[in-house]
């Protein structure tokens, strides 16, 4: 089993818990934390089955949401779960490497994917995702921060600031099933890398 190629319990658990009851009890609260006024381009990267990225397109009035995933598994279904929505767009793909586009993004949302990167992938990833970002662009990012499942919040913040972003507003919760989780709004830092 991988990512790309789930098995039938994580298409279960994603069904039920995740989208029954986790993403709404915490897409509300990020929601609050990102104060979107609707009319922004945002960047899902890591959409996955589109669990978060319903929320986000809801909020989005006269404003656009990208769908950005590797799996084209997990994009059939966030298609299908946001087939309502004509304000959402989808690419599957390595952001690295396929990914062309002149647009430019006000939020990119990363959640729960950057720990499962390479190590050693994860700082370019993070680069291009800042060299898509808008002048004042902003990127919230959540992972968990569990030693067996995570990665440190030392690490998340220094490829965040290695990248030319500033920690704006953060916070912390614990999440069913993935734990210790830490949240951060980035935007864009003045001073040039």
């Amino acid at each position: 089993m991988t990512y790309e190629n789930p098995n039938a319990i994580d298409v279960v658990l994603e069904k039920i818990l995740l989208d029954m009851i986790i993403t709404p009890k915490y897409m509300k609260e990020y929601l609050k934390k990102i104060d979107l006024k609707g009319n922004e381009r945002v960047m899902e990267f890591g959409c996955g089955a589109g669990n978060c990225s319903r929320w986000l397109a809801k909020n989005l009035n006269g404003g656009s949401l990208t769908c950005v995933d590797v799996s084209e598994f997990w994009m059939e279904k966030a298609k299908k779960r946001l087939n309502r929505f004509s304000n959402v767009e989808f690419f599957l793909g390595d952001i690295n490497k396929d990914f062309n586009s002149n647009k430019k993004f006000d939020l990119i949302f990363i959640h729960q994917v950057i720990h499962d990167i390479a190590r050693g992938e994860r700082q370019e990833i993070i680069d291009s995702l800042v060299g898509i970002l808008s002048e004042n662009g902003r990127i919230f990012i959540g992972e968990p921060i569990n030693e067996d499942h995570g990665m440190p919040l030392k690490e998340i913040r220094g490829l965040m600031e290695n990248s030319g972003m500033k920690e704006n507003d953060y916070f912390f919760n614990k999440v069913m099933l993935i734990g210790n989780s830490y949240l951060g709004i980035y935007e864009k830092n003045n001073i040039n890398k």
